[in-house]
């Protein structure tokens, strides 16, 4: 789960990290295990699509969700 409010070169989001931690809450809820980053800048999301694809397995369900 991705959420970003804020960027350099735009206005400021109101309620991506909201939207992201809502979902986030929802599937944790289900059972599933969640990485939420906030605001990340491009080595964070880099790092974390890194872990993300290193760890799945044949057979797992993966959702990518940004906002």
């Amino acid at each position: 789960m991705v959420g970003g409010d804020t960027y350099a070169n735009l206005e400021d989001l109101q309620k991506a990290r909201n939207d992201a931690r809502a979902v986030a809450g929802a599937l944790t809820g289900l059972g599933f295990a969640v990485t939420l980053l906030e605001d990340a800048d491009r080595r964070s999301m880099t790092r974390a699509l890194s872990t993300l694809s290193s760890s799945i397995t044949p057979g797992d369900e993966v959702l990518f969700y940004y906002a």
